[in-house]
């Protein structure tokens, strides 16, 4: 698991509780030990992303769990309450990600939404926080969808404000919720080994994109493709090299894909 948290008070209890050692001081603090890692990115959406980044680059493999674990204000969770963002949004992009909902039914789903700076305008069913929407782009360049996730727990709300929260009460608020959060962590971990892509199509996802320019939509369902592909039990490398159609991007290259598959799978 890849945790990626704003602050060291938020940090503190998953370094202690997954016996996690410092390997990183700079451009981040990171943390690892018993097959997790935690990257402390600092405020904002720009922040996370960077630190999403960072961490990438030392993995060795794709299609990991990350999560964005944090306290976050909400117009009327009580606090201390864990939430898991169904929707995420940004303030000023208005762009949303609407993450998969694999976790325990037991945690409460609440839209979500990321602001530049703390926000005390407290509005019914709606989180807030600064990092969640700059993860999550980031995150899910890496990994699918479904292990992208963010968890809050409620710091303030209209009956306690922001400015009543104590650094302190941080700490005190995730070491509350840690009994769950171990098991969302251990369930998360075990999922993210069952649907891990097998080496032969990550090497040729590799191949494919390198070759033809793909957004990063079309990347995700280039994987999803080539998946599906070997759930049928195809030939991939027979299958991508039969015939002759030339293609000039990646786009194209995904239709005729598509259509090789339509054609298998009609076939008696």
């Amino acid at each position: 698991m890849n945790f990626v948290i704003a602050h060291p008070s938020e940090a503190s209890p998953l370094i202690q509780a997954y016996e996690m050692k410092k390997v990183e001081v700079h451009p981040f603090a990171l943390y690892s030990g018993n097959d997790h890692n935690l990257i402390i990115s600092g405020s904002g959406r720009v922040k996370s992303a960077a630190a999403c980044a960072f961490l990438m680059g030392r993995l060795k493999t794709r299609d990991q769990g990350w999560l964005n674990l944090g306290i976050a204000g909400h117009g009327d969770m009580k606090i201390g309450s864990l939430f898991v963002a169904g929707r995420i949004r940004d303030e000023v992009s208005e762009e949303s990600f609407y993450p998969p909902q694999l976790l325990a039914p037991k945690i409460q789903i609440s839209e979500l939404l990321t602001c530049s700076r703390p926000c005390q305008e407290y509005k019914k069913g709606l989180g807030f926080d600064m990092e969640a929407h700059g993860f999550y782009q980031a995150a899910s360049l890496f990994s699918t969808r479904e292990l992208v996730q963010v968890v809050k727990i409620v710091s303030d709300n209209p009956d306690r404000s922001l400015e009543k929260f104590t650094h302190e009460s941080t700490c005190e608020l995730i070491e509350r919720n840690m009994a769950l959060l171990d098991e969302v962590i251990r369930q998360w971990s075990a999922f993210s080994e069952e649907i891990r892509p097998p080496e032969s199509i990550e090497r040729l996802h590799r191949e494919i994109t390198s070759k033809y320019r793909f957004s990063s939509t079309s990347s995700h369902a280039l994987r999803a493709t080539l998946l599906r592909a070997n759930r049928m039990k195809l030939d991939l490398d027979s299958l991508l090299d039969k015939g002759h159609a030339p293609v000039r991007n990646g786009k194209e290259f995904l239709k005729l894909l598509d259509s090789r598959l339509s054609e298998s799978e009609k076939l008696p």
